[in-house]
């Protein structure tokens, strides 16, 4: 049963977002050629390639805004408006509900994430872009083993799973937030709002005393070494990580204890 609900998130959501990603990769496509006649190079063309530019800037930033939109839109009307008491009388659990959602959501934010990446890149793409990139590789690796304390393979893929957390926890902290807006007799968008920026006050609130509790092992930063502030990047780094999977575990509870114990669809 999972995968039908995971099939009929995937349809749901595809009607909106997949015409979104294909608009990008066409315009991406066409940009492309109109960088390769050369003709934004002419002094005479100045307006043209400022007006490009800022379209495809507009573009980039709509899509990943509108990709999120739609989701949490859509985790909203299928649970707690109308199409609630239809979803609720599905024989599934309140875990396979999730766990759809979020999964669904997840796989699109990833998407997106490489369908800007990737647009950009053949934006740029060219001889002097692969040299500049072969030259820098090993800058980043040395980067990594001074941020981190290790670097290679090991590295990237332990930025490829912190990127992962910190993209679940984000769309779990509007789940949670949702759900907890749901509780409201009214305005349950509104309290949706509320409890985001709650939650989200609170979040920082802790980070910035974490912060201060690392950087206190030392009397004053501007007097250490460039070796003891990357220490300090060493130990928050980790830490940061842990928090966002604590986080993640901590909304996913509360969105299924809410989701099975005080759904309120009145």
């Amino acid at each position: 049963m999972l995968g039908k609900l995971f099939q009929a998130e995937w349809k749901a959501t595809s009607r909106w977002l997949l015409p979104l990603h294909l608009i990008l990769l066409v315009v991406t496509v066409m940009g492309k050629i109109l960088l390769s006649t050369g003709l934004l190079e002419n002094e005479a063309f100045v307006a043209l390639a400022i007006l490009s530019m800022t379209f495809y800037t507009i573009l980039i930033i709509a899509t990943s805004i509108i990709t999120f939109v739609i989701i949490v839109v859509r985790f909203y009307k299928s649970l707690f408006s109308d199409e609630g008491y239809l979803t609720f009388t599905l024989p599934v659990t309140t875990n396979q509900l999730l766990i759809s959602k979020i999964g669904v959501a997840f796989i699109w934010c990833l998407i997106n994430t490489v369908s800007v990446i990737l647009s950009v890149f053949i934006l740029v793409f060219n001889e002097k872009t692969m040299d500049s990139i072969a030259e820098l590789i090993p800058n980043l690796n040395n980067g990594l083993d001074k941020v981190l304390g290790f670097s290679g393979f090991g590295g990237v893929l332990f930025i490829i799973f912190y990127i992962f957390v910190c993209i679940l926890s984000a769309i779990l902290m509007f789940t949670v937030s949702i759900c907890i807006g749901q509780l409201m007799s009214k305005h349950k968008v509104l309290g949706a709002i509320l409890a985001y920026v709650g939650i989200y006050m609170i979040i920082q609130t802790i980070s910035t005393v974490g912060m201060v509790a690392i950087g206190s092992i030392t009397s004053n930063m501007s007097q250490i070494s460039n070796a003891e502030v990357l220490k300090v990047y060493q130990i928050t780094i980790p830490v940061s990580l842990v928090f966002s999977i604590i986080l993640s575990g901590i909304y996913y509870f509360i969105s299924k204890y809410i989701m099975k114990n005080k759904l309120n669809l009145d």
